[in-house]
């Protein structure tokens, strides 16, 4: 955490702003364990980036929070049951969102490519459920890619994205137009004004 801290002061030393901040150790399937110990060290840990944004800025005090993504990394071989799961899941959102509101930070979780959430139907429903206006999804067309059409994906959720996750690898095939091309221009339908995320670090 101190290291974290350190890179978001040195940033805005040199003039620069961090707009999304993640954990490389921690992810969705940290928040669903069964494993109670890891489970709490992801809430703590992703608590405290949310503490951290509130604060990671403030060279400029007009500047724009960053947002904390909770990413969804490979899945790891799990052998509790998917009920349990979404419920750990659930449980751990619902309490970074409080923490987010109260901090006035935007929590964007990445929608997964397997294990979890495997519907737009049923990440829509979990984020409705929630309630939360500092909550939402930074999507990735590649995870949503895996489990079916990345724009039927994006056209559910709607208004539900706040970020989008890239590099996008291309999809489309026999010179088809370029799924990044695709995706952008549904965003551009939608309204869509938040950032892209390149590379998500810390």
């Amino acid at each position: 955490m101190e290291q974290s801290d350190d890179l978001v002061r040195i940033a805005g030393r040199k003039g620069l702003m961090a707009k999304a901040i993640t954990s490389s150790r921690f992810d969705i399937y940290s928040l669903s364990s069964a494993n109670k110990q890891l489970r709490t060290a992801a809430i703590e840990c992703f608590t405290s980036f949310l503490c951290l944004a509130d604060k990671g800025n403030n060279i400029n005090q007009d500047s724009e929070k960053p947002a904390i993504v909770i990413s969804a990394h490979k899945q790891q071989k799990t052998t509790f049951s998917y009920e349990q799961a979404f419920n750990s899941l659930f449980d751990a959102l619902e309490q970074l969102s409080e923490i987010a509101e109260r901090e006035s930070v935007m929590l964007a979780m990445e929608n997964p490519g397997s294990g979890l959430l495997l519907s737009p139907l049923e990440l829509r429903e979990l984020i409705d459920e929630i309630n939360n206006p500092y909550f939402g999804i930074c999507f990735n067309p590649d995870n949503a890619e895996r489990l079916g059409d990345p724009l039927d994906w994006l056209r559910i959720l709607d208004k539900r994205v706040i970020g989008l996750r890239l590099p996008l690898k291309d999809v489309a095939e026999n010179g088809a137009e370029d799924s990044q091309d695709v995706i952008v221009t549904e965003l551009e339908r939608q309204g869509f004004n938040s950032p892209a995320i390149c590379n998500l670090i810390v």
